[in-house]
């Protein structure tokens, strides 16, 4: 939250990618990347986000860093 006044101009300006944490209903936590951008729909200035799971990209780095960290 202290970001988001900072992270909504961002997407006005151009637009804004990052990673944070989202939450289930059951209450277990979640990586997402979101993308934002600013846009006018019908003469009113909207911000439109995508939010991915990025669970599985996660697993992957972790293994693949693990499986480096076994080669050396």
């Amino acid at each position: 939250l202290p970001l988001l006044g900072q992270q909504f101009e961002q997407a006005s300006q151009g637009g804004i990618l990052f990673e944070t944490i989202h939450q289930h209903k059951d209450g277990s936590q979640f990586p997402v990347e979101v993308s934002a951008q600013s846009a006018v729909i019908d003469g009113e200035m909207v911000v439109l986000s995508v939010i991915r799971d990025i669970s599985d990209r996660r697993r992957s780095e972790i293994a693949l860093r693990k499986s480096e960290e076994w080669a050396r």
